[in-house]
């Protein structure tokens, strides 16, 4: 435990974690769920804005209200009302060059395993119909930018940053935090369907909870979302011209897949347990962490069973 820690598990020691964090997540889910209708409040008035398409001009605006005004209103918060430093909270620290290595290669081994070969190869051997290209007009090159790098970085700004970092400086337990935080990246997936919810709810409490938690630094996080979101972009339509050409290659490159993931695999669990030897004195006992208050378990479940109603409902429609 660093100095740092020792000081902020001082100032708790005779006190449990307070509610802030719960209204903090809970306000942002508020947000989420309404901020889409000043959206399309919003767009049909101005549909191609300074020469600028309609579909970017979507994400632009989207970009701006899911990520950028809640960031900004809460490095508001930090500065102006809390004696904290917004440092701290995102966890703003350097990824040591061995971390870099074992994230890098355990996140290609899940990756490859899971969107690659399975995500692949059960639709190719077992559907019917042959397996459609996915094209998409944007070059990929710009989806790269924009959905592995910017989305990636935003998406952990909000949730790894300001929501981890929220409940981490008020020592609240690893499990519950990953458990809020996950369903909360969960959420803001749910316009993609189903499996995407249960892709990223997962992935937020089983992946990234604890590469922030061990590492305690969000670029952990940031390096994984964006290997995983650009190896999402890259497939075979990157690099045949027709139908036909997909469907001829897809064995050999279904072979290709699982000889690279053969080696993969084996080196991701020498990369795990190498990992969990590295960062695993920032492991925080239980016993260490101070007693939680009534209020705070009630506002704590009371935010999870709103985000477990709103992914349901929304999902239902």
């Amino acid at each position: 435990m660093n100095q740092s820690e020792v000081n902020v598990h001082k100032s708790t020691e005779s006190k449990g974690p307070s509610i802030r964090p719960n209204i903090i997540m809970l306000l942002y889910v508020f947000w989420f769920l309404y901020a889409p209708h000043l959206i399309w409040r919003i767009l049909p008035h101005y549909p191609a804005l300074f020469g600028i398409p309609l579909g970017i001009w979507i994400r632009i605006v989207d970009a701006i209200f899911m990520a950028i005004i809640p960031a900004l209103i809460y490095f508001m918060y930090v500065k102006f009302f809390t004696k904290q430093r917004i440092r701290d909270i995102l966890s703003i620290a350097r990824l040591n060059p061995r971390n870099i290595l074992y994230i890098t290669v355990i996140t290609l081994a899940f990756a490859l395993t899971y969107g690659g070969l399975l995500g692949y190869g059960i639709p190719f051997f077992f559907s019917d119909t042959p397996m459609p290209m996915r094209v998409s007009a944007e070059p990929t090159w710009q989806i790269l930018i924009r959905a592995g790098i910017i989305a990636a970085l935003a998406e952990e700004l909000i949730h790894r940053g300001i929501l981890h970092g929220e409940y981490s400086t008020k020592k609240v337990a690893y499990w519950k935090i990953a458990l809020v935080v996950g369903l909360s990246f969960g959420l803001i997936h749910v316009g993609v369907g189903a499996m995407s919810v249960i892709d990223t709810t997962f992935s937020g409490v089983f992946l990234y909870a604890p590469l922030i938690y061990l590492t305690r630094s969000i670029w952990a996080p940031v390096l994984h979302h964006v290997i995983v979101n650009s190896l999402s972009w890259i497939n075979l339509a990157n690099f045949v011209d027709n139908q036909a050409d997909h469907d001829a290659f897809m064995p050999i490159y279904m072979i290709i897949l699982a000889v690279v993931v053969a080696i993969l695999i084996p080196a991701a669990v020498i990369c795990g347990k190498k990992f969990w030897a590295l960062n695993k004195h920032n492991h925080i006992a239980k016993k260490d962490l101070p007693k939680e208050s009534k209020a705070f378990k009630l506002t704590y479940w009371a935010t999870v069973a709103i985000m477990l109603a709103a992914i349901v409902s929304r999902l239902l429609r």
